[in-house]
């Protein structure tokens, strides 16, 4: 069950899936619990932050998505983006579509005309731009790092 949550629901539904992988995510520096909660919370405590969790049947969260519905630098036109899309392993699939397809109508109601997924190359760089293109996504940027 997906539920829009505010920034004390954010805070500890991060904190919760901390404890089920959250912050295990394979990138080039060591993520830290701390920061990615002060990161969402910062966000969806902003009037333009959007956050959604997915509940299973207890209603224990199992997942997040962290966005927000700004005007693009470029265009002026709002714009959603995704800043964090999580779910545990074993809820992966429909859970998470469920919290892209929730994250997708509230900036259809935000009038935003387009919304933005990033993924890592880290992890099924293959995988997960097929999933985003059954989806209807297509690329639009790509990013690139450097450590300094």
């Amino acid at each position: 069950m997906v539920q829009r949550l505010n920034a004390q629901q954010t805070q500890l539904v991060v904190r919760d899936l901390v404890s089920q992988g959250l912050c295990d995510y394979q990138i080039p520096d060591k993520m830290s619990p701390e920061a990615m909660e002060k990161s969402c919370v910062n966000i969806v405590s902003n009037p333009t932050g959007r956050a959604y969790g997915w509940f299973d049947s207890g209603f224990t969260p199992r997942g997040i998505l962290v966005g927000m519905v700004v005007p693009d630098p470029m265009t002026g036109l709002l714009h959603g983006y995704e800043h964090v899309w999580w779910m545990a392993s074993e809820f992966r699939g429909f859970p998470g579509i469920e919290l892209m397809r929730a994250f997708e109508e509230d900036c259809r109601e935000s009038k935003a005309t387009r919304v933005t997924f990033g993924f890592s190359h880290y992890r099924q760089p293959k995988a997960m731009a097929r999933m985003y293109r059954r989806h209807g996504y297509a690329p639009y940027n790509t990013s690139v790092s450097k450590k300094i």
